[in-house]
């Protein structure tokens, strides 16, 4: 069960901290709730918030994803979905290189990965959108190749 309270400090006179026996100290609470929870044998502290009742949710809302992850029910790809979309490309480039795909191939598929994450403005696996993804097909222009013609969209090639 996570707990919810204040931290402070001791403050002297002219509002700077000092230790407890220190001449005219005085006990300060935070504004803002602390969360405690106890994870693998540890005690762990989160900041809540400064509304009590907020920082309760957020307490429930931890105690749920730690009971998720005892019962195994946490998302697998929690931190795939973390990482620069950049990153996930130069992989699975460097897997076709593994593959032993042409090089023409490879740096096709680079660049048109490349172009579509820049144009949409996708930077992570989270931030993918249908929508982004019509609008960029809509106004894409092919830029290279015999297809590059002004003014020929991209989506009638």
């Amino acid at each position: 069960m996570a707990s919810i309270f204040k931290r402070g400090r001791w403050m002297d006179s002219t509002g700077r901290k000092c230790s407890e026996g220190a001449p005219g100290a005085k006990w300060v609470p935070s504004r803002i709730y602390s969360i405690q929870i106890m994870v693998d044998g540890r005690r762990k502290l989160f900041k809540g918030y400064s509304d009590k009742a907020a920082t309760e949710q957020l307490a429930s809302k931890l105690e749920r994803q730690k009971a998720q992850g005892e019962q195994g029910l946490t998302d697998p790809y929690a931190v795939h979905r973390k990482r620069p979309l950049a990153e996930h490309v130069a992989d699975w480039i460097t897997e076709l290189r593994q593959l032993g795909r042409d090089d023409i191939y490879i740096g096709l598929c680079k660049f048109r990965m490349g172009r579509l994450i820049q144009d949409c403005g996708w930077k992570t696996l989270d931030t993918i959108g249908v929508e982004s993804f019509i609008r960029w097909r809509q106004t894409a222009t092919a830029k290279v190749g015999t297809s590059a013609k002004v003014g020929r969209v991209a989506s009638t090639l």
